[in-house]
Formats: structure tokens, sequence, C-alpha cells
């Protein structure tokens, strides 16, 4: 990969994307380029969904190693549009797991690109269903980079790329709801070998 092509999400009026599995990092990666921004710079606004409320704070992202980052909530689009026209002259807008945000929140994403802003998108790109029918799946397509972390599998210690929901150690199977939020005790990261599908 060229140098160019790896800060691609540098340049105005980008989408990038950083997907994943579950524990691959996308939080971590969000923040270390939204610092990497700060020191060009530039200014951001960050966004995650209301329903995120892991590790207890709900106005931050946080990594599963406790790394936090000051972030607004948002449960309908129109959250971003109000709070995006209280703040002047911002040039990149991050959101977290994007994954939980629905379809219509991609005319807004349109809006900002053709606004000149940069956008970093962080999210799985697919559920434990290892299927993928959400936003997440207009930005992959329409991303202008695309930045794919995986993990280590936690039953054979393989590279994951897929998220298997437990519960008291075992998966679960498809017919429990898809959106459960949760951490170690909901979900594992799987290769494509130790994932159990239904």
């Amino acid at each position: 990969m060229s140098q160019i092509e790896n800060i691609i999400w540098l340049s105005n009026g980008t989408l990038s994307v950083v997907a994943g599995c579950m524990f691959a990092g996308k939080t971590d990666e969000l923040i270390r380029r939204l610092s990497v921004i700060e020191r060009a710079k530039k200014k951001a606004v960050v966004f995650k969904p209301w329903i995120d409320n892991r590790y207890g704070k709900k106005r931050q992202i946080i990594t599963h190693h406790g790394i936090k980052l000051e972030a607004n909530l948002i449960t309908k689009p129109e959250d971003v549009t109000k709070i995006l026209e209280k703040i002047n002259n911002y040039d990149v807008v991050g959101f977290d797991e994007i994954n939980f945000l629905g379809k219509e929140f991609w005319p807004i994403i349109k809006q900002l690109l053709k606004e000149n802003k940069t956008v970093i998108c962080a999210g799985l790109d697919k559920d434990y269903w290892n299927e993928n029918d959400s936003l997440m799946s207009k930005i992959l397509i329409r991303a202008d980079s695309v930045t794919k972390l995986f993990a280590i599998c936690s039953v054979c210690g393989g590279i994951a790329t897929r998220t298997q929901r437990i519960k008291d150690g075992h998966p679960v199977s498809f017919w429990k709801p898809k959106i459960l939020i949760g951490g170690e005790k909901s979900y594992e990261p799987r290769c494509n070998s130790c994932y159990i599908e239904f």
C-alpha cells in the first residue's frame, strides 16, 4: 500500500471506514485517526449512537482498553444536523459504532461529503449472523478507503474476522434479537473455522 492510499482519510471530502469484528480495535483506530487530525490543525466532531452505553459513559467513545474521547449522542439524523449547526469551522466528522445507526443516516453523510467534510466511520462490517443489511453496507460500497481490522480468535488463537454471540460462554442461535449491546460476556471474535453458524 502506498503512503497516499494509507492517508486518504486525511483528505477533504472523503469517506473512510474502519471495519471488522468485535475486539478488532476499530474504536482504537478511530481515536488514533482523530488525534492525527487534531495534530494537523483540523477540527473534528464525533458522534455515537445513544444506545451504546457500554462501560457506563454515555458521552464518550471508549475502547475495550479504556481509552476515551468525548462524543455527541445521536438517535436520529436530525440530531447530527442540530449539533453541527451549533459548531463553527469543523473539518471532520467521526461516527463510532455506525452499525447501530439506520440507513436513514445516509443522506446526512452524503451531504457532509458534498460540503467537502471528511467523514470517518467505525463499526462492525457484519453482524453476528454474518450478514450486513445496514447503513454500514451502504457506506462500504461508497467509501474512498476501507481499513479492515481483525481480532484474535477466542477459541484457537487464529485470525478472527467474525463475531460470535455467546451466553454463559456458549454460542447462541440466530433467533435471539439481532442487536444486543455488550462486550466480552456477550460476544467473542472467531475465525472462519471456529465460528458456529446455526
